[in-house]
């Protein structure tokens, strides 16, 4: 399994919501705070990424499918992107309600 602590996260969607539609971006920080914030912590783990040991990370799959959810309401067409873009599948949006 591929660990990603919830700043390399956050990180990565921050910035492609920046390249699609700036305005989302802080919105999308306000959220995700909140969901973080809401998520207990976890054994700890080693980011696959940035190489850190953190107690605070999330499930990729869940907090992806739980951003769509929330792009969804904001702006449709950037959630498809979303989907197609962290889930890497064509058939990504099944894949995020399943």
């Amino acid at each position: 399994m591929n660990h990603i602590c919830v700043l390399c996260l956050t990180d990565a969607i921050e910035t492609w919501l920046d390249n699609r539609k700036m305005s989302l971006v802080k919105p999308f920080k306000d959220y995700s705070k909140v969901y973080i914030d809401n998520v207990g912590r976890r054994q700890r783990m080693t980011c696959t990424v940035c190489r850190t040991e953190s107690y605070n990370n999330i499930c990729k799959g869940c907090f992806s499918k739980s951003v769509y959810t929330w792009l969804a309401k904001k702006d449709k067409t950037v959630a498809d992107e979303f989907a197609l873009e962290f889930a890497g599948q064509s058939s990504a949006k099944k894949q995020l309600y399943a």
